[in-house]
């Protein structure tokens, strides 16, 4: 670090010629001396290193103060002076003892590190930006020489903290607003810069007032527990990814824009509710003309007792099928003899994608029939789904 200079430093009360508690201020004439010992461009919120080194002080730093102030704005005077202004925070080395000052733009920790020779010193200092902008770091030091003089040195960093951009493509950034009840949906955050996977969590909250639901380590999210819960349907959930316990901003060029690592979606029920039989549905067989032709159905037959149902959504990336819940079944028919007495008259079961609805007719029902005799039946069936639905359906069909 350059030496030998004097300072003048700005308070709203005037001028001083002492070095006291992070100033809000610095000002140095032209004739002063501040030397630019690098300038960096840094990613906001990732961690990088000012390393300041100085020689010929006194052996003991208890003899030396150490003073780093982060300052936002730079102002070169017509005479060729600097001035630095609106301060930020920063630490300092009084008699040997670190105070830290609280900023608003990050975190900075120093570490002092003994040099080649007695006098000389080696000052790191670990920092982080969570602000956009360019600062400036300006560090002084002040006290004892080697040779028990009293000596005074400035020097600062320029950095430019800016939004990261991202060189990969991943899914995580493509979060959807809008999932179905029993879609997928894992995805993992982790991005190339931020390679520590254990600084990586995450925290999954319920709707505007973010009532957290669920938290973990690590980058990778699962939340089909979620969407495989159809109390959780209608609901929106917001997820947060941190990285070293900070939400991450970047610049994203799937968006062109500036993302982060939140994400926000609702979880909605399927589309559309299908039903599938050999019957014809009430309102269709109403229209029928007399001319019409209809096809009567052998009972026998198992596709002539089976009623199928399913939800269906054209999904982000495939089709899905989810099958219904059926609760509290309800099976009439019209005559009512026609489904068996004194027993369970339907039985479900899941075959391929539908959910499978089988009557059991009641065999005295046709062995009552004459030959060749073709039986007009009514069948009315109710159930509820995993949502609250309520379906109603009336089916119609000429039986042999």
């Amino acid at each position: 670090m350059f030496k030998s200079i004097i300072l003048q430093i700005v308070f709203i009360t005037g001028f001083a010629t002492v070095i006291l508690a992070q100033p809000r201020n610095i000002q140095f004439q032209k004739y002063q001396s501040i030397k630019l010992l690098d300038s960096l461009k840094v990613d906001e919120n990732a961690k990088f290193v000012l390393k300041d080194r100085f020689t010929n002080w006194s052996h003991k730093f208890d003899d030396i103060s150490y003073m780093m102030v982060i300052y936002e704005k730079l102002l070169i005077t017509a005479s060729g002076g600097y001035s630095f202004s609106n301060q930020l925070g920063g630490f300092e080395y009084d008699r040997g003892q670190l105070i830290n000052y609280t900023s608003s733009v990050g975190t900075v920790q120093p570490v002092v590190l003994p040099g080649v020779n007695p006098g000389d010193y080696n000052v790191e200092t670990t920092a982080n930006l969570n602000k956009l902008g360019k600062f400036y770091f300006v560090a002084i030091i002040k006290g004892r020489t080697e040779k028990g003089n009293y000596d005074e040195s400035a020097a600062y960093w320029v950095v430019n903290c800016t939004i990261k951009t991202l060189t990969t493509s991943l899914d995580a950034f493509n979060v959807l607003d809008k999932y179905y009840y029993g879609q997928p949906l894992c995805f993992n955050f982790a991005v190339q810069g931020y390679d520590n996977l254990k600084e990586y969590s995450y925290r999954v909250s319920e709707g505007d007032k973010k009532k957290e639901i669920f938290a973990g380590i690590g980058s990778y999210v699962s939340l089909n527990f979620l969407t495989e819960n159809p109390e959780m349907v209608g609901k929106t959930f917001v997820v947060e990814g941190y990285y070293t316990g900070k939400v991450l901003r970047f610049f994203n060029p799937q968006k062109s824009a500036i993302d982060s690592s939140v994400w926000a979606f609702k979880l909605v029920k399927p589309d559309k509710f299908q039903v599938k039989s050999t019957w014809m549905a009430d309102d269709e067989f109403k229209k029928l003309e007399i001319d019409d032709v209809v096809d009567a159905l052998d009972i026998n037959e198992e596709n002539s007792r089976q009623f199928k149902f399913n939800y269906y959504s054209a999904a982000d990336k495939t089709d899905l099928v989810v099958m219904p819940e059926m609760n509290n079944v309800k099976v009439t028919s019209d005559p009512p003899n026609f489904l068996a007495f004194g027993t369970r008259d339907y039985k479900i079961y899941k075959e391929g994608l539908w959910q499978v609805l089988e009557i059991i007719p009641n065999q005295q029902f046709f062995e009552n029939m004459k030959d060749n005799e073709v039986k007009k039946v009514s069948l009315n069936i109710s159930f509820t789904t995993q949502f609250g639905e309520k379906k109603i359906y009336k089916f119609d069909a000429y039986l042999f």
